[in-house]
């Protein structure tokens, strides 16, 4: 009998039909491990935490397990659309005490349950690993006080979860130097290591297509970075801008891409938020991704940008701030071209000193990373490291 590891996390499939708050980009990390995990022997159980976001006249949603592929089912909690600001704090009450609930009565004592890391459900995993005493392995992505203001009771969470976890899966080896100092098991995973097959052909328009993806949060910087560069590049470049973001985030990229566009320089274009074989097309069609975020910003110190591994593993060049989670990134690093500065001008010689005529194998780089993780899964869950 093959054992089964739980999965709590934001999760949901892009063709749900539901409007869920979860983020794609943590959903492909999401899938990769889980596919490693099956991999190596283990079922699992995926309890999204995701509810309906959705807005308009009320609509119960059920609660439902899918079971899309062998060994892998996904659990949802019930949701409902609504419109009031009382429904929607009911709702969101109502899925934390759906994931209560379970984990009370679903988890058995000395279970691992896998957590990915978030300030929505800290005060129910606390409350349930304190009764159920179920081992707690943590994914730590970033640190959320690093990114943004939060109120003094979430940093004490924070805080108490990392305290309280036994094993850790990091995005960076920084993380793992900065919140694991009880030298706790821990592994550490940049992002996807999955080759994407070849989809999409480059552009026949002889231009150098390059791209961003990613959120187009102005805390984060890396997407009007991008957009910034193009009045910097010669016209025979081609700038692309994929990224999810509020109204007012996407109306103020749209109005900087048409403002840089009109400088005389590449043209630069925001094209929307793309999922599965769609963004995977488009990436394909580009030579070069951009991972612009401010290299000044506290995250940094404890965040990988994911993105990179998303542009390796469909064959881009990088180009990327020179921010040490990057330098440090075992078997990435030196496949990186890297910009001191977050200025246009500094980014911009960047890209042009990209080598395509010899470009990096980074497909086979992603591979190589790949291999390893699986091994070194294998051993974590095992107690081995």
């Amino acid at each position: 009998m093959r054992p089964v590891i739980k999965y709590i996390s934001f999760y949901d499939f892009a063709d749900s039909g539901i409007a869920r708050n979860y983020s794609v980009a943590a959903a492909n990390k999401m899938d990769y491990i889980i596919e490693s995990l099956v991999r190596i022997g283990y079922d699992v159980e995926v309890v999204s935490a995701s509810a309906c976001i959705e807005s308009g006249t009320f609509r119960w949603y059920k609660s439902r397990v899918e079971e899309r592929q062998p060994h892998v089912k996904t659990r949802f909690f019930s949701s409902f659309r609504c419109r009031s600001k009382i429904l929607v704090l009911l709702r969101l009450i109502w899925g934390v005490l759906q994931l209560l609930s379970y984990l009370l009565f679903c988890v058995k004592k000395g279970e691992s349950i896998w957590v990915y890391h978030s300030l929505y459900y800290y005060n129910v995993i606390l409350l349930a690993k304190k009764i159920k005493k179920f081992k707690l392995i943590l994914e730590v992505e970033e640190i959320y006080q690093d990114v943004s203001p939060v109120p003094p009771y979430m940093e004490r969470w924070e805080c108490k979860m990392i305290d309280v976890a036994d094993k850790f899966v990091f995005s960076t080896d920084l993380l793992n130097d900065k919140v694991n100092r009880q030298k706790k098991p821990h592994l550490v995973i940049y992002g996807t290591y999955r080759c994407e097959p070849v989809m999409s052909e480059r552009h026949g328009d002889n231009k150098v297509h390059v791209v961003y993806s990613g959120t187009l949060d102005p805390n984060k910087g890396g997407a009007m970075a991008a957009a910034g560069v193009a009045a910097s590049l010669p016209s025979t470049y081609r700038v692309h801008i994929l990224g999810f973001g509020n109204p007012g985030e996407i109306q103020a990229i749209k109005e900087l891409c048409e403002e840089m566009s009109g400088k005389g320089g590449a043209v630069v274009s925001y094209d929307g938020v793309l999922k599965g074989s769609a963004y995977i097309d488009f990436l394909q069609t580009c030579q070069i991704g951009l991972s612009t975020q401010n290299p000044d910003a506290a995250f940094n110190n404890t965040s990988f940008p994911s993105k990179i591994l998303s542009y390796m593993s469909n064959g881009l060049q990088v180009v990327s701030a020179d921010i040490e989670a990057v330098r440090r990134a075992y078997g990435i690093s030196g496949y990186i071209y890297y910009y001191q500065k977050q200025e246009p001008s500094d980014i911009a010689n960047a890209i042009l000193n990209v080598d395509l005529d010899n470009p990096f194998d980074t497909r086979a780089v992603v591979q190589s990373l790949d291999n390893r993780f699986v091994e070194q899964l294998s051993l974590f869950l095992r107690d081995r490291v």
